[in-house]
């Protein structure tokens, strides 16, 4: 009788990722790695291939790192990193449209307030908000002002957005399962739109 082979978790990780390759790719390999807390995903080059994998590349073979954040837990909400501008009392004065950015398929932006998203357009956002609201403080602002500030976007890989995706339509699911009937209405539309985006620009289902 053939001699079984042992289950333990760093194998059955392993045969599931290469399944999910197998199946559905880059993007299916991404959601078994964002199972687990605190997920890194290492970009490696051999031979003139290409890989995903858990562990760190081989000297001379790595290309990037990519952080999937951990899902919340069941029946938790993960709280929102956005806050709305204070009010301001005075009419923002008229801002000028901020300048193009170089074209690239996918940019990474950073909002005043720290928190970061992944976006295709080429023209960051701008927000008319209070001094106290920056992250990082600018010199010579009186206490109190307000002013037109605008995103700082760089150019990122398409990989990464993707993986951003497929953690959070992850989650989202997670958090269904235990969802009252009033939240779920929310995670619902939420779903629809993360998908939308994801599969227009990753070819996520």
């Amino acid at each position: 009788m053939p001699k079984r082979l042992g289950s333990s978790p760093r194998l059955r990780r392993a045969t599931a990722l290469a399944s999910a390759f197998k199946l559905g790719g880059f993007a299916a390999a991404l959601l078994v790695f964002a199972a687990s807390a605190d997920a890194q995903v290492y970009k490696c080059k051999r031979g003139g291939v290409i890989a995903y994998q858990d562990k760190p590349c081989p000297p001379g073979t790595h290309l990037g790192k990519i952080t999937l954040e951990a899902p919340p837990a069941p029946g938790k909400s993960a709280p929102s990193s956005i806050r709305p501008p204070d009010p301001v009392s005075a009419t923002p004065p008229a801002s000028a449209a901020p300048d193009l950015l170089p074209p690239a398929q996918n940019y990474l932006c950073e909002r005043y307030n720290g928190s970061t998203y992944f976006t295709a357009s080429n023209m960051p956002k701008r927000y008319y908000v209070s001094a106290s609201q920056l992250k990082k403080p600018r010199p010579n602002l009186k206490p109190g002002s307000s002013l037109w500030v605008t995103d700082e976007c760089k150019i990122a890989p398409i990989s990464d957005a993707c993986a951003h995706y497929a953690a959070q339509i992850l989650a989202n699911d997670k958090k269904l399962q235990t969802a009252d009937a009033a939240e779920k209405k929310k995670l619902i539309r939420d779903s629809v739109r993360i998908r939308t985006v994801a599969n227009s620009r990753c070819r996520i289902n």
